[in-house]
């Protein structure tokens, strides 16, 4: 699996890039991800509680990734 970041920018604290994976005869894709932000806790809360969710746990040391579940 080759993986594939291009056209990064930064525009404040805005992120726009372009990810492209080929993984061989198992096929090739990628996506854009335009307006892309780092959080921080509170606005990760806030993004997540705005939609039925709360944090459950970080799935990385990093924090980059997280498990999120229904806030009932």
């Amino acid at each position: 699996m080759t993986i594939a970041v291009s056209d990064l920018r930064r525009e404040g604290q805005s992120y726009s890039y372009t990810v492209d994976y080929d993984a061989g005869e198992q096929g090739h894709w990628g996506f854009r991800a335009d307006e892309a932000r780092i959080l921080d806790d509170e606005e990760l809360a806030a993004e997540l509680a705005e939609v039925g969710l709360r944090l459950d746990r970080w799935l990385d040391s990093d924090r980059r990734w997280v498990a999120a579940v229904p806030a009932n």
